[in-house]
């Protein structure tokens, strides 16, 4: 399972981002399985791994305190980071789940977001959008509302599903639709 999170200057006023990460944390500390695997991408102009896949609940747990303290700036290469991720080869094990925590506005990928969709379909990538774009963002409503529709693109194209923090209850209604266990929200 991978985490990207959105580290650019559109974030750096959000103080809901450390119950997130935390969230986050506490999710990844619950992985069932010894087998199962988790990573930590920071993304800004560019994708940078902060970890290896690893089931050491310490090691996570320090790059999200490192995600707290990290400097918010540059533009956002989401679609790169997500690209990035889903061409990864993680002990070549199919099933990838990428969550990503952002405004989902993209504004410097060199990827499109149908080629990134491409690539994470055709690695069995499913992405998992948390939509955080609205109070103590930068961003406004209209892109916002981009973002949502980027986010909501890609998350049905590959599987996964859609999490807008600014409306819990179209949250539920899309884990509801897609009978998934939504365990990393309720944290």
């Amino acid at each position: 399972m991978g985490i990207l999170a959105d580290t650019s200057g559109s974030r750096r006023d959000d103080p809901s981002l450390p119950g997130h990460y935390d969230a986050l944390n506490s999710f990844l500390s619950k992985l069932p399985g010894s087998e199962d695997r988790a990573y930590v991408v920071a993304f800004n102009d560019s994708p940078f791994a902060m970890s290896d896949p690893t089931a050491d609940p310490a090691a996570l747990s320090t790059d999200f305190e490192n995600l707290k303290k990290s400097r918010r700036f540059g533009s956002t290469a989401l679609y790169d980071a997500i690209k990035a991720s889903a061409k990864a080869n993680f002990f070549g094990r199919p099933g990838r789940h990428i969550i990503i925590v952002g405004d989902w506005e993209d504004n410097s990928s060199r990827a499109s977001l149908e080629v990134t969709s491409t690539i994470a379909q055709k690695s069995a990538a499913a992405v998992y959008a948390i939509v955080d774009g609205g109070r103590g963002s930068s961003n406004n409503t209209k892109t916002h509302k981009r973002g949502l529709q980027a986010a909501e693109r890609i998350t049905k194209e590959t599987g996964g599903f859609l999490c807008d923090v600014e409306d819990k209850r179209f949250c539920e209604s899309l884990v509801g639709d897609r009978e998934r266990d939504p365990g990393f929200l309720q944290d």
